[in-house]
């Protein structure tokens, strides 16, 4: 490879800074010779090291980027001006273009933020030229878009030439889409770049957005969307461009934010349910949420989550195809029975956020006609569980998640109704042995309801049924969930994903006293997932209910049913494969070991389930959408007290007294285990850091339990060998 030499920048640099024209192009040739191929990296690497070298108020010398830089940009602007009659050559934006990805490249860069020094020069030789030479145009574009990316470059734009390139590229838009029945291939590829790069624009403002362009930049997208009438890269990156701006500008647009919704709502909607391209429909989703935070009045929010509700319900109906050959109901199984992915997420996001305030009780204030839209959303919802869709059990188990604390409680219920009734269909449909994914998600959503109907009600918003008639229906609701899920259970026993979230469920309905009358037939005990409790939802739900529920039947048959269960819930603790133990499992063994042996669970206060549950990074990146909705109506308002009381939930752990020919033979039999377990660790190997904080993690919680049983039973000491 040939190494460049200083006497090489020098002959360059002789040539770009000579009067004439014949040796500055020579010179421009030279260069571009230099930077492409291998040749680039030797040239770049000997004007990086001289780049790092020099001092902040240092002005930089020939043998550096920032010199170089600086000559071509005059050499440019003066072959600009020197030739009116006929157009540069190309050669020049070319060359600028490499030396500036050259400059800019990490593998060859000693220093960081080379071009800091003439970063201000190089925005404003790039705004001068592309107003002028639209020939230029393209390759200057593949610069500011480099530039705008780095966030100490762009903070030195001028507020004046970054308005000026925003409208720029708005402008070219609008007189490029009147125009585009009549353009060539070409012409749309320059027409996507356009748009490429004013989303770069509007995804990087110097600062905040300038106010004096804010009614020009709404003209144009109005424009603009007047014409779109085709779907495409095209115009999913103008979908792009207009959620960046109303991200940056959207809360200071006011009256304008209806305005662009009205230009927009054609396309949007005539595409929302047909498009096969994933990233237009994110855009969609995403334009949504984002108007939906800023409606300004009633009539406003009314009339757009009434659209909302009308395509999204279609869309949880019809099971819209979100890519190419891939219909909703085509989706991978992990997608649909683990954490959703971005697309499923935002989509049951905004499916909550719309159905929220379809439903929200403010609107029973309005005129007739809109109340009945919202009867009309709480019935589509009620339907849509009746279907028995994984699409509609998922969207309700978002908005009982997200919402639920904030809708009425006899709504709740009234849903909790349709679910009941929904999980019997499931369960006693033999299809759903082989696709239970409407399964699970329905008893996820039952789990965001069990933690919101608790007896009593902390929160009572006032509702047609009063609280006692909220409270009786929940309860018999509750007892039928129950009864079908022991009833249904064994067929799924094999079933992972249903077993596992249906002994969760079960486990918060025991432990929260949602069923008075909670009973387990002995047949459930002598499945399989009992008998080796392989996951921590078994050990949970064991915990759970035989912390709250006392003997029932014959003691004899009571104390083996309990011994043999705890005997598959001590063997999992091995010592000697410590790394089997999880942050659950730590915790659940002595949870369910204890509450089989003496009838009270100290641990479970402490347990956490894992959540299939992660935020959106759309969400979680822009600040403007996670904004707390606040029920602020007077009839909220009314309610609340001027000297509410604070109430703190102390940690308390259930237990109930169970006959001492039971729990003195289980514990004693469970804390020699235990004891025996630890004698023997002298002989293991000594494992890693890890496994030795899960071995002493899972012995310190079952010492904490035999402790706190210890004053229980009127002992004082800990019999485990410490």
């Amino acid at each position: 490879m040939l190494m460049a030499t200083s006497r090489d920048v020098r002959e360059i640099i002789s040539k770009l800074s000579s009067e004439k024209t014949k040796t500055r192009e020579e010179g421009i040739r030279l260069l571009n010779s230099w930077l492409e191929g291998e040749k680039s990296i030797s040239l770049g690497c000997l004007l990086s090291k001289k780049t790092s070298s020099i001092q902040p108020d240092e002005i930089p010398h020939e043998e550096s980027w920032p010199f170089l830089l600086t000559l071509l940009t005059k050499c440019i602007a003066l072959e600009i001006s020197s030739n009116k009659k006929r157009p540069p050559k190309l050669l020049l934006a070319k060359t600028l273009r490499m030396a500036v990805q050259c400059a800019e490249d990490s593998k060859l860069s000693v220093g960081q933020l080379p071009l800091l020094s003439v970063i201000k020069l190089l925005f404003t030789h790039i705004w001068e030229v592309v107003m002028s030479v639209p020939l230029f145009q393209l390759e200057y574009s593949g610069i500011l878009r480099h530039l705008l990316s780095i966030e100490e470059y762009r903070c030195q734009m001028r507020s004046r030439i970054y308005s000026g390139l925003v409208l720029l590229y708005l402008n070219k838009l609008v007189s490029t889409v009147v125009l585009k029945g009549s353009l060539r291939s070409s012409s749309k590829e320059e027409e996507f770049r356009c748009a490429l790069t004013l989303h770069v624009l509007l995804e990087n403002p110097p600062g905040d957005f300038p106010d004096y362009i804010r009614e020009d930049v709404v003209e144009a997208f109005t424009k603009i969307f007047s014409y779109i009438r085709e779907e495409g890269k095209f115009s999913r990156k103008l979908m792009e461009c207009i959620n960046s701006y109303l991200i940056k500008d959207g809360p200071n647009l006011g009256d304008l934010a209806t305005k662009i919704h009205y230009a927009i709502q054609d396309f949007l909607f005539r595409f929302w349910l047909t498009t096969h391209d994933r990233g237009l429909k994110v855009s969609f989703i995403f334009y949504a949420t984002v108007q939906l935070k800023f409606c300004r009045s009633d009539i406003e929010e009314i009339a757009l989550v009434d659209q909302l509700v009308d395509v999204i319900a279609k869309e949880l109906d019809q099971c819209t195809p979100i890519s190419i050959g891939m219909a909703w109901s085509d989706g991978s199984r992990d997608d649909k029975l683990g954490p959703l992915g971005s697309l499923y997420q935002v989509l049951m996001e905004l499916a909550a956020a719309v159905f929220y305030r379809s439903c929200k009780e403010r609107r029973n204030s309005l005129h007739q006609g809109k109340r009945l839209k919202m009867i009309d959303c709480i019935d589509r919802i009620k339907d849509g569980l009746m279907k028995g869709s994984w699409l509609w059990n998922c969207a309700l188990c978002y908005l009982a998640r997200i919402y639920g604390c904030r809708l009425d409680k006899s709504l709740l219920v009234y849903w909790v109704e349709a679910a009941s009734e929904s999980l019997l269909r499931l369960l006693n449909n033999p299809n759903t042995l082989h696709s239970y994914e409407a399964l699970v998600w329905l008893l996820r959503a039952l789990q965001q309801f069990s933690s919101l109907l608790l007896p009593p009600f902390e929160r009572f918003i006032q509702t047609p049924m009063k609280q006692d008639q909220v409270t009786m229906f929940a309860q018999k609701n509750w007892a039928s969930i129950w009864m079908y899920l022991m009833q249904g259970i064994p067929a799924f026993s094999n079933v992972s994903p249903v077993v596992d979230v249906a002994l969760t469920l079960l486990g918060n309905m025991v432990l929260r006293g949602q069923v008075g009358g909670a009973f387990v037939p002995h047949d459930m005990w002598d499945l399989r997932m009992f008998k080796h409790m392989s996951s921590s939802p078994a050990l949970y739900f064991t915990a759970c209910y035989f912390s709250t529920k006392g003997v029932q039947g014959d003691i004899r048959d009571a104390y083996y049913l309990r011994k043999n269960l705890l005997r598959a819930a001590l063997d999992l603790v091995n010592l000697k494969e410590p790394n089997l133990l999880t942050e659950q499992t730590i915790l659940l063994i002595p949870a369910a070991s204890y509450a089989l042996a003496t009838g009270c669970s100290y641990l479970l206060p402490f347990y956490k389930e894992v959540s299939i549950f992660s935020e959106s990074p759309l969400l979680k990146e822009k600040d403007i959408l996670v904004a707390e909705v606040l029920e602020c109506s007077v009839e909220t308002l009314s309610i609340l007290q001027i000297n509410s009381p604070v109430k703190l939930n102390m940690k308390d752990h259930p237990g109930i007294r169970i006959p001492r020919q039971i729990h003195e033979p289980l514990l004693h039999e469970m804390e020699d285990y235990i004891s025996g377990l630890v004698d023997s660790n002298e002989d293991i190997d000594k494992p890693v850091l890890g496994s030795q904080i899960s071995c002493c993690s899972l012995l310190c919680n079952f010492v904490y339990c035999s402790l706190m049983a210890r004053p229980r039973e009127g002992r004082s000491m800990c019999p485990i060998n410490c």
